[in-house]
């Protein structure tokens, strides 16, 4: 039988070393201060597409520093220094969603969000999840394009979600099972 979804917790809260990017800076995952919180709301209020959202430095900020049951909050750390932050829901129909993720501009583009996915499908897979989950905004092309290369594909238009003016979309990556290189006799 099937693990339910109230015991797919992969995640701690601990620190993940996640490999490096393409450029050979090391990358990390760890606890968010808020501090780090503060700064990066502010950022990423004026980048879009959080900016065409609306959302306010404040806003942002304090949903950085949340806590909350079931959900993760990572600073992304590339060779050390602040990059951006990662938020997952770890339990979520059948598997993890990625509720939010946000690189800096100078860490874009380098293989970290790539990074960032492999990371998150290895630990919904060592929970045995079925899914992976995320939204991501219609204007976001570039972001579209990558999870779409990752392997998600979109389930869904969501019309009003996040702000009237504005379309998320559903997207999905069905995680089937690995098969074992040596079955069982």
């Amino acid at each position: 039988m099937a693990p339910s979804t109230e015991t797919l917790r992969p995640f701690h809260r601990g620190a993940y070393h996640i490999g490096t990017d393409r450029m050979g800076a090391s990358l990390s995952l760890d606890a968010l201060t808020p501090d780090e919180a503060a700064e990066l709301g502010k950022s990423f209020a004026a980048m879009d597409p959080w900016l065409s959202y609306g959302l306010s430095a404040a806003a942002l900020g304090a949903f950085f520093s949340r806590v909350e049951p079931d959900v993760v909050r990572y600073a992304i750390r590339r060779g050390g220094v602040l990059a951006g932050v990662v938020i997952v829901r770890t339990v979520w129909l059948h598997g993890p969603y990625l509720w939010f993720v946000g690189l800096l501009d100078a860490h874009q583009s380098c293989g970290t969000g790539a990074n960032i996915l492999a990371w998150l499908e290895g630990e919904a897979r060592t929970a045995g999840a079925r899914n992976l989950w995320l939204c991501v905004s219609e204007i976001n092309t570039r972001a579209r394009a990558v999870y779409e290369h990752k392997g998600f594909r979109l389930v869904g238009d969501l019309d009003g979600l996040t702000a009237d003016h504005m379309t998320e979309l559903l997207m999905r990556k069905r995680l089937l099972p690995v098969a074992s290189p040596n079955p069982p006799a």
